[in-house]
């Protein structure tokens, strides 16, 4: 929230200071280089039948004036990358948001978070309009974090075969 001015990315309040990014970057190459010497760093792969899970990108988060949202315009434009290629391979998509639901009762994150619409704007959690989704792609609405708690996306990737190999881009 404010001015994020020369931020790519993010928040500018809540970025990580500059003089951190040297050291952790250069830690974060360290411990790649350990995880290698161990024989961890293998790559799974996307199996077979991949498929693609869009978290998030609704218009709440993406709006920087909003309690918990914040410029995230390079990740929504690589994410219209991934789906143009998605599509043009016929690879099946899905999108999350939240289920937002006023006669739901608040869970702990909910009051935790606090999140006071005085609009109680139904649209607030509609996917972005730039992501261009199309009818046939599923929107999981979730009241939790993870896109597999409490919906049945776990069930709709087990039956098109598709959960042998995740990759969640946020």
């Amino acid at each position: 929230m404010g001015d994020d001015a020369g931020v790519k990315s993010g928040s500018k309040d809540l970025a990580m200071p500059e003089e951190l990014r040297g050291p952790l970057k250069a830690h974060l190459k360290a411990l790649k280089e350990a995880y290698k010497g161990r024989g961890w760093a293998g790559r799974a792969g996307f199996g077979d039948r991949p498929a693609v899970i869009v978290i998030d990108l609704a218009r709440y988060w993406l709006d920087p004036r909003q309690k918990i949202g914040s410029n995230l315009e390079p990740v929504l434009d690589a994410t219209i990358e991934v789906l143009r290629a998605a599509r043009a391979a016929a690879i099946p998509i899905f999108f999350t948001t939240y289920a937002d639901d006023p006669a739901h009762p608040q869970s702990p994150h909910d009051k935790k978070l606090a999140i006071a619409d005085p609009t109680n704007d139904p649209q607030k959690w509609d996917l972005d309009s730039r992501l261009e989704r199309r009818a046939t792609e599923k929107i999981v609405r979730k009241r939790y974090a993870s896109a597999f708690k409490g919906t049945n996306l776990q069930d709709m990737l087990t039956m098109l075969r598709h959960l042998e190999g995740l990759a969640e881009r946020r």
